[in-house]
């Protein structure tokens, strides 16, 4: 067995390097993402019963259907909303 002697190795950090790292440490957002999953499935949900005309009624009243397409306008500005925060 050849037993090989370490080799130096230098490594150069620049400020610009150090921050990136600190940066990238620092931008796990286990809540935003979370957050922004469940509501682009709400709004896909929403754009389903839109566009196929699924007919929901709570408590005995009919909930419209455009009601849906302002649902998934809201729910999906959200979601596009955290995923833009979730890169700052």
């Amino acid at each position: 067995m050849v037993v090989l002697p370490p080799i130096p190795i230098s490594i150069v950090w620049s400020s610009r390097t150090v921050r990136a790292l600190r940066l990238s440490r620092c931008e796990v957002k286990p809540f935003t993402v979370t957050a922004a999953v469940l509501l682009s499935l709400i709004a896909v949900m929403q754009l389903l019963r839109f566009v196929l005309g699924w007919h929901v009624t709570v408590n005995g009243v009919v909930v419209p259907v455009w009601l849906s397409g302002i649902a998934f306008v809201v729910a999906g500005g959200l979601a596009v909303a955290l995923w833009w925060e979730r890169r700052r």
